[in-house]
C-alpha cells in the first residue's frame, strides 16, 4: 500500500537519520522532489557532498517506471520548477557561493576573527571602531585591512596581523566590491537553492560558507516567506561540540533557527549518519523523525530519548531495515509508519563509486 508523508508536516522541524548505505541520500532527494511537485514551498539545501546539484534534471524515462504519457506530464510539471532551481558553488561555478562580510552582524564578524571583548579588549575595540568608520554593509575584510594599514596604533596593528594570520580574508566565499553576493543574485521566483559545499576546497571554507548562507537566509526572515532549510551531514554544520569559531558560528545560526524560526516560516530538515553528534538544542526542537537503517545501539538509545513520542519497539526495528526502508513518525505522518522509498525522478549526484574492482578477474 502506498504511504504518503503529510506535506504540511514540514512546517515543523524534521530529523532524518540513517547509517551509510541505508538509502538516506536517495530518500532525501525523493522527499525534496515531491515537495517541489506537490507544494509551492521554497527549499534551500546545504549540500556537503554535491548530492543534490542535479535536482533540475529529470532521469531518463526508463529509470522512472513511468509510461510515456506519465513521463510527458512530469516533464510539463517539472519544467517550471527546474527553471527556479539555482546551484551556488565554488569560485569557478556559474553562480559563486559568495556572501558580503559587512552583512554579518557585529557579533558574527568578531566570532570569525576571534577577538574576545574582555581578553582582547583593545583589538575588539579597534575592530568596532574601524567598521564604524567604514560604515554601511558593503565592506569586506580587505576594506578593514586597508583602513588599519594607515594607523600607527598598536591595537590596530595587532588586529591587522590577526586578520592576515587567520587567512579569513583570502577565502573565496567573500564577495568583493565588484561582486554580487548570493542574496542579491536571486531572481524573485526561485524555488530551490543548492549550496554546493562539496565544491569548496576545505572544511573551513565549508563552515564559513554555511555560516554565511544561514545568516543570509535568517536575514530574509522578515519577508515571512515559508522556507525549508535542509542541512545534509548536519553533524558537520551544527555539531554538538564545534571545533572552531567558524563551525560555532554556523551552529549558532542553526540553534537560533531551530528555536525561533517557525514564527518566521523557517523550517529545518536535518539529515545525518551520526545523530548523537548533532547539537542537542537543534535535535530537541524537531517534531518529526524519518529513520532508516541504524545498527548502532547507542544511536538508537539516543533517538529514544530525543523522540519519546515514537514507541521504543518501532525504533528498535531500525537495525533490521533494508536499503530504502524506513520509519516515519511525528507531524509528517498521521501515525508512525514503515515505508519503502519510491523511485526518484531527478538525477542523483555524488553516487557511490561502483565496486567493479571486486568482480572476479
Amino acid at each position: 500500500m502506498p504511504a504518503d508523508l503529510v506535506a504540511k508536516g514540514f512546517n515543523r522541524h524534521t530529523f532524518l537519520c540513517g547509517q551509510s548505505g541505508s538509502g538516506k541520500t536517495y530518500t532525501l532527494g525523493r522527499v525534496l522532489e515531491q515537495l517541489l511537485l506537490a507544494t509551492d514551498l521554497r527549499i534551500a539545501v546545504f549540500d556537503p557532498n554535491s548530492d543534490y546539484t542535479h535536482m533540475a534534471s529529470l532521469r531518463p524515462r526508463d529509470e522512472t517506471a513511468l509510461d510515456e504519457r506519465e513521463y510527458g506530464e512530469l516533464e510539463q510539471r517539472y519544467g517550471p520548477i527546474a527553471a527556479g532551481i539555482h546551484v551556488f558553488g565554488g569560485p569557478n561555478a556559474p553562480r559563486p557561493l559568495q556572501a558580503r562580510f559587512g552583512r554579518l552582524s557585529q557579533q558574527q564578524q568578531t566570532m570569525l576573527l576571534g577577538p574576545d571583548p574582555i581578553r582582547d579588549a583593545e583589538e575588539y575595540s579597534a575592530f568596532v571602531r574601524t567598521v564604524d568608520r567604514i560604515g554601511g554593509d558593503r565592506y569586506g575584510l580587505e576594506d578593514v585591512l586597508l583602513s588599519l594599514r594607515d594607523s600607527f596604533a598598536d591595537e590596530d596593528r595587532r588586529l591587522g596581523m590577526r586578520i592576515v594570520n587567520l587567512g579569513v580574508a583570502d577565502l573565496p566565499i567573500w564577495a568583493s566590491a565588484g561582486d554580487t553576493p548570493m542574496r542579491d543574485a536571486l531572481p524573485p521566483d526561485w524555488r530551490m537553492l543548492v549550496f554546493d559545499l562539496g565544491s569548496l576546497a576545505s572544511d573551513r571554507e565549508q563552515w564559513v560558507a554555511s555560516a554565511a548562507a544561514l545568516g543570509e537566509l535568517w536575514a530574509l526572515r522578515t519577508r515571512r516567506q515559508p522556507l525549508l532549510i535542509v542541512i545534509d551531514e548536519a553533524h558537520n554544520v551544527c555539531p554538538r561540540e564545534p571545533v572552531s569559531p567558524n563551525q560555532a558560528l554556523a551552529t549558532e545560526h542553526a540553534v537560533r533557527i531551530a528555536g525561533e524560526g517557525r514564527k518566521f516560516g523557517r523550517y529545518l530538515l536535518l539529515a545525518t549518519q551520526q545523530p548523537d553528534k548533532v547539537h542537542a538544542n537543534v535535535v530537541s526542537q524537531c517534531d518529526s523523525l524519518l529513520l532508516m537503517r541504524m545498527n548502532s545501539a547507542a544511536d538508537i538509545e539516543s533517538l529514544k530519548s530525543a523522540f519519546s513520542f515514537v514507541p521504543d519497539t518501532l525504533l528498535d526495528q531500525a537495525s533490521g531495515f533494508r536499503l530504502g526502508e524506513g520509519l516515519a513518525a511525528g507531524k509528517v505522518a498521521p501515525h508512525p509508519l514503515r515505508f519503502v522509498t519510491g523511485r526518484r525522478y531527478t538525477v542523483e549526484g555524488g553516487a557511490d563509486i561502483p565496486s567493479t574492482w571486486a568482480e572476479p578477474r
